[in-house]
């Protein structure tokens, strides 16, 4: 069941993933790709229950920058699977977050995977801790096809303003 404590985490724990590394430092777009990629890779190579156990680690080799850059994940119902920056998120249904604009976060990260291709982009307005202004996220998210049930890995960053 949604509720608001869970909204709040996960506003939190959204926020937290675009932090800029230093002073003027930025994770790209690109970096976030790969990434995610990576993540993948390894969770069809070693099973759901190995990747994860390994993702959401926070001494793991997928918690990147300090935390900054990290992997999430959900099944197809919107359940959190991984979520190293709020643990408490993970088993909570997060298919009714919504951002600033009334965007369905969870709902559009989904949608982005149901294609052929099996992964695709998302941008959904969340507030930026470094400019501390609601601005647009750009997230990334591969789909997992699993037999007992297909889920998906996916990670976001704020991009710079032009």
């Amino acid at each position: 069941m949604f509720s608001y404590k869970s909204l709040a985490l996960a506003a939190v724990s959204f926020a937290v993933a675009g932090q800029a590394l230093a002073a003027g430092e930025q994770i790209t777009k690109e970096e976030m790709i790969k990434f995610v990629d990576e993540a993948a890779a390894f969770a069809k190579k070693v099973g759901k229950e190995a990747a994860v156990k390994e993702l959401n680690d926070q001494k793991g080799k997928f918690w990147r920058h300090n935390g900054e850059l990290y992997i999430f994940g959900y099944n197809m119902d919107g359940v959190n699977v991984v979520h190293p920056q709020k643990p408490a998120l993970v088993g909570k249904n997060l298919m009714g977050l919504k951002d600033p604009k009334g965007t369905a976060v969870v709902k559009g990260l989904i949608d982005s995977v149901n294609n052929k291709e099996g992964k695709g982009e998302f941008v959904w307005m969340w507030e930026n801790p470094a400019s501390k202004k609601v601005e647009p996220k750009h997230g990334y998210s591969v789909k997992i096809v699993d037999p007992k049930g297909d889920w998906f890995l996916g990670s976001g960053v704020h991009l710079p303003q032009k």
